[in-house]
């Protein structure tokens, strides 16, 4: 079956990326109607790019620590935050801002202790205190611990 690539699917996506530092999540491909079959030959096209287990990358977007940051909420979305040294840059605290203009920083996120084998590329620790919405707040576009 062939998909016309360029549909109005695609131009929803990108203007969604746009505001969220170009990344998007599965969850959003799919609520705008792209679905597996579709997003293989998005990828094949070379117009989304995989970062997790729930995000991609729009193609022509900078890859940036941002944008790994809003991938890395997104890949833990239900199960946990981002926290830790990546929450502390998101909040502004002294010391904890970009380490090197050349590399994309590692993420860290904390999940829950059930959650702690969540397969994603970025630094995962847990807990067993029990967090929710209410303990998060969304900074530059990324849901992160408060």
């Amino acid at each position: 079956m062939h998909h016309c690539w360029m549909d109005q699917r695609y131009s929803r996506i990108t203007e969604l990326s746009a505001a969220q530092h170009g990344a998007v999540s599965l969850n959003q491909l799919e609520r705008a109607g792209v679905d597996r079959q579709l997003r293989s030959a998005w990828a094949a096209a070379g117009l989304i790019t995989r970062l997790g287990p729930n995000s991609y990358a729009i193609v022509g977007s900078e890859a940036s620590w941002h944008r790994s940051a809003w991938a890395a909420a997104a890949d833990v979305a239900g199960a946990g935050f981002v926290a830790g040294r990546s929450g502390a840059r998101l909040h502004g605290l002294d010391g904890f801002g970009l380490l090197s203009a050349k590399t994309v920083d590692p993420v860290e996120v904390l999940v829950s202790r059930s959650h702690r084998g969540v397969r994603t590329p970025h630094v995962v620790g847990s807990t067993s205190i029990l967090l929710g919405r209410i303990d998060s707040i969304e900074i530059d576009g990324v849901r992160c611990l408060k």
